[in-house]
């Protein structure tokens, strides 16, 4: 009785809370084929400060092109990079964005509210014809473009082995490194894949002035965690979801690009709601047997 209580407190609060919005998008509804640039973002709410072909969503299918390596396991998946011999163009800026508008106070230091945020990635390397290698980010903006999270993949060689260093920074405290992560490399093409890995984060309001986070990175099959407070103002707005790519130089960029899918972003009110509501079902289910 208690937990229907509880639960029913849960939607009360959640029909009442309109900006306790729920996210998530595997791209496969994107209007789009194996390896083919689409300028249709925009009408699925995602939007680039550069041309829309540099920020595709593609269908890793070997099957349909077997030269291409498959990191995303034949999935639709966002992608931002440059693609050497394909019509995708060369960057026009220092750093090309491709983001999704959250608009909704999903991070409110004080108010009992949070969020979490996850999502699978992977980058694929550049080939030995075209050895540049570019450091792509994901993060989380808030009104104003400023930092509430960033992820970083800066590329380097430990060891005469090529990896990617992960670093992150939280806007109002908190950074670290995450560790590297080798490519592994496809022997039909050259091009180095990391395989697809996954990323979770979570906000959870502490006080009237700060947030818990936690971050949880799968990176080659080991687990890492991050925990810290992040300074923040009552009624933070998580403004977009950011994918970047900085190339080290915009005439000749490598031929390398980090794509993304499975992303989910649902407010810890939406989630407790969510908890609840499985609790009932399966409560019914023994009632029932």
């Amino acid at each position: 009785m208690k937990s229907k209580i509880l639960c029913s407190l849960a939607v009360i609060a959640f029909s009442v809370q309109t900006q306790a919005a729920i996210y998530t998008t595997d791209f496969e509804s994107f209007n789009s084929g194996d390896n083919v640039t689409d300028g249709a973002n925009a009408g699925y709410g995602w939007t680039t400060n550069g041309d829309a072909s540099l920020s595709p969503v593609n269908n890793w299918n070997p099957t349909l092109d077997p030269s291409l390596v498959d990191p995303m396991l034949g999935n639709q998946a966002a992608v931002i990079g440059w693609y050497a011999g394909s019509p995708a163009p060369l960057p026009s800026q220092p750093t090309i964005d491709l983001s999704h508008g959250c608009g909704e106070t999903i991070i409110n230091a004080g108010n009992g509210y949070g969020t979490h945020v996850a999502l699978d990635f992977s980058i694929l390397d550049s080939s030995p014809a075209q050895p540049n290698r570019d450091t792509f980010g994901i993060s989380l903006t808030a009104t104003g473009g400023a930092n509430i999270f960033q992820l970083v993949f800066t590329p380097t060689v430990v060891a005469s082995i090529k990896t990617w260093d992960v670093t992150y920074t939280v806007g109002g405290g908190g950074s670290g490194n995450l560790g590297h992560f080798n490519t592994l490399v496809d022997p039909s093409t050259g091009l180095r894949s990391t395989g697809t890995d996954t990323l979770g984060l979570s906000f959870s309001s502490k006080d009237a002035s700060s947030a818990f986070y936690h971050v949880t990175m799968l990176i080659n099959g080991s687990l890492t965690t991050q925990t810290g407070t992040i300074a923040m103002a009552p009624g933070t707005l998580i403004d977009k979801f950011n994918a970047t790519w900085t190339p080290v130089s915009t005439a000749n960029p490598g031929d390398n690009y980090l794509l993304i899918d499975n992303l989910v972003m649902v407010p810890e009110a939406s989630t407790s709601l969510l908890l609840c509501m499985a609790g009932m079902s399966l409560a019914l289910r023994r009632k029932r047997a």
